[in-house]
């Protein structure tokens, strides 16, 4: 209270100095230094508004690892605070509008008490920046307080487990439903995943055990929602919702600042954005809460692209020489491997790079910031040539490969029997038929599901005889 009446004082005591005490010149001076300081202060709250999106994204993933309990809790405490961050919102368009009033005024000159007004605009965005940082510093302390309680090696161990039930469930259903060819590749991603969890859970890493078999359990729900338990369908649904209308406020809060005669290809980003959220619509009114997410996070990574675009113009001048190392460490890997390829790529990544750099000293950061963001891309595709890795038709065969042969290695350790060894065997010889064709990636794909198909038939029968037992 002793401050904020100090504070009040020093600002009135700087008002009165300000109408009284300063000529025409320093009054313009004064004046558009506290604009840019009212500036500043609302894209460092913007910031931490847009932040608290993915901090409440963090307790509705700890929310589906908590009991009911605990899970209740965590609602209750997140409502508190999302309501104080709409109120801290609206108060900020508020300001925002009442410093384009005032500006507006000044310049018109049909204000004489703008240097007041302005000061009084300063002194609320100041209070709403420290306002924003008390709400994250609550919000740390309640997502570390929430991880001890949830984040144990019994709920872990037990999160693993049903992510291991739902997975044979699915495996079962993709060869008897005859949706294996567009069940596969999920199938065999939420496998991968869930090795790694179980990794993570033997050497004590519960949280990272309990990301990797949650972000499983998503990917079989994407793929075949039917194997999944109700009550996890349950708290996804309520997930997705809660996902959805933030992604849905944050694309209206973004298109709100673009104008698309300006800024076109922010403008069509946006449409985009829109489009994927009108899929998650669709989904999540289908009955299909996964699918819904699955939809509102591509429309969400494009409202964070538009984001990290507009923060990539601010910061220009730190991303030049950060490019220029990028460039200087790839130029001697693709120079080492002679390939003629990777060579083409990297040129055109440095034309793009002196492009950008050409624009960013004739001050057109915008335009800069394009040319910097295709090099970035051109460089990383330049390297990867030379390490052999990329995608066909969307589709990593590389990747593909690797995860089958992580599933036909689980296979191999749990088969016993006679028929279940042959088996193992075949998956092995398609994944080899699938080596040699590389260049076929419709084929090589195919065989690929047969090797999964084989090798998931094996570690459901091999499960199910050790239940028996």
């Amino acid at each position: 209270m002793f401050k904020k009446l100090i504070s009040g004082f020093a600002t009135l005591a700087a008002v009165f100095y300000l109408n009284v005490s300063v000529n025409a010149e320093d009054s313009d001076q004064i004046f558009k230094t506290r604009v840019n300081e009212i500036n500043n202060n609302v894209k460092r709250v913007d910031y931490l508004i847009q932040n608290f999106s993915s901090i409440t994204d963090k307790f509705n993933m700890l929310s589906r690892q908590a009991d009911r309990q605990d899970r209740q809790q965590v609602k209750d405490a997140v409502e508190k605070l999302q309501n104080d961050i709409t109120d801290l919102s609206s108060r900020l368009e508020n300001n925002k509008a009442d410093e384009a009033q005032i500006s507006n005024d000044y310049s018109s000159g049909k204000c004489n008490q703008c240097l007041t007004r302005i000061e009084n605009v300063l002194e609320r965005v100041r209070n709403l920046k420290e306002r924003a940082q008390n709400i994250t510093q609550k919000m740390v302390s309640l997502e570390k307080e929430t991880k001890a309680r949830v984040v144990t090696s019994k709920k872990s161990e037990k999160a693993v487990n049903l992510t291991d039930m739902a997975l044979t469930r699915a495996t079962r259903m993709a060869g008897k439903t005859g949706e294996g060819q567009n069940a596969f590749p999920g199938l065999r991603r939420a496998f991968e995943l869930q090795e790694k969890a179980k990794e993570a859970l033997v050497a004590g890493h519960m949280e990272q055990a309990l990301d990797l078999t949650i972000r499983a359990r998503d990917v079989i729900g994407v793929t075949l929602q039917m194997a999944l338990d109700s009550s996890d369908v349950a708290l996804i649904k309520e997930h997705a919702q809660q996902y959805y209308e933030r992604t849905e406020n944050m694309i209206k809060k973004i298109s709100g600042e673009i104008n698309p005669d300006k800024n076109p290809n922010a403008a069509k980003l946006v449409t985009e954005a829109q489009n994927q959220l009108d899929k998650a619509k669709e989904a999540r009114d289908a009955g299909e809460p996964y699918k819904a997410l699955q939809f509102a996070s591509r429309a969400r990574e494009i409202v964070d692209q538009i984001a990290r675009f507009q923060h990539q113009v601010e910061t220009i001048d730190q991303r030049i020489p950060n490019i220029q190392s990028k460039i200087d460490r790839a130029t001697g890997i693709v120079e080492d491997a002679n390939n003629a390829k990777a060579t083409e790529v990297l040129d055109k990544g440095v034309d793009h790079f002196n492009k950008g750099k050409d624009l960013y000293d004739a001050g057109k950061d915008k335009e800069a910031t394009v040319e910097l963001d295709v090099a970035v891309k051109l460089v990383a595709k330049s390297v990867d040539i030379v390490k052999g890795t990329g995608t066909v038709n969307g589709v990593d065969i590389g990747m593909e490969i690797k995860k089958t042969e992580i599933i036909i290695k689980k296979a191999s350790e749990l088969a016993s029997t006679d028929q279940q060894k042959d088996n193992v065997e075949k998956a092995k010889t398609l994944v080899t038929q699938a080596r040699e064709k590389t260049s076929t990636p419709e084929v090589c794909l195919k065989l690929l599901d047969q090797a999964t198909n084989e090798a998931f038939a094996v570690i459901a029968q091999a499960k199910k005889d050790n239940q028996s037992e």
